[in-house]
C-alpha cells in the first residue's frame, strides 16, 4: 500500500439468506462501497468479506479473516453497514473496536454516524474506567458498585 492510498475493507453479514437471497448482503456492500468511495479509499473485489451467520456468535469464518487482516497491517478502514453486522453482543463490538483501534483500522458504519458516535463514546468511558482501576482498586470498586444490581431490583 502506497503513502497516499488508502485500502478499506467491506464486511457484510447477514444471519439467514431467507426468500430474498443475497440481496440484503448485496445491499450492504453498495452501502458500503459508495461510504468508502466517498472518503477515498480504494475498495477491490477481494476487499469484500461476505457471510452468513448469527451475530451472536464472533468465531465468524469471514470475521476471523478481517481480524487476521486487520493485526497483519493490510488495510486502514473497515466499512460496516451497521454496529450489529459486526456483533449483536456489545461486549464483543466493544472489544472489536479496541481490537481495530489498536491496529490503527478506523471503522465506518453506513447505518447513521450517530452509531460510531455512541461506540466511540462507550469506547471511552470503557478505556477511563480501565484507566481508573489500574490507578486505584478503591476507585474501581467503588466503580463496580455502580453496577451491581440493588436489592428490589432498584
Amino acid at each position: 500500500m502506497s503513502a497516499k492510498e488508502r485500502k478499506g475493507k467491506i464486511y457484510a453479514r447477514s444471519a439467514t439468506l431467507g426468500q430474498e437471497g443475497s440481496a440484503p448482503l448485496d445491499a450492504q456492500v453498495a452501502a458500503c462501497t459508495k461510504l468508502a468511495e466517498s472518503l477515498g479509499h480504494v475498495i477491490g473485489s477481494g476487499d469484500i468479506l461476505t457471510e452468513v451467520g448469527s451475530g451472536l456468535d464472533l468465531d465468524r469464518p469471514q470475521m476471523n479473516k478481517v481480524r487476521l487482516m486487520a493485526a497483519n497491517g493490510e488495510f486502514d478502514a473497515l466499512f460496516v453497514d451497521d454496529p450489529e453486522r459486526l456483533s449483536r453482543d456489545l461486549a464483543d463490538l466493544l472489544m472489536l473496536m479496541r481490537e481495530f483501534k489498536s491496529r490503527d483500522v478506523e471503522v465506518h458504519f453506513v447505518q447513521g454516524q450517530s452509531a460510531s458516535a455512541l461506540l466511540t463514546a462507550l469506547f471511552h468511558a470503557a478505556s477511563e474506567e480501565s484507566a481508573l482501576c489500574a490507578e486505584d482498586e478503591n476507585g474501581c470498586r467503588n466503580l463496580r458498585s455502580l453496577y451491581q444490581p440493588r436489592p428490589g431490583g432498584r
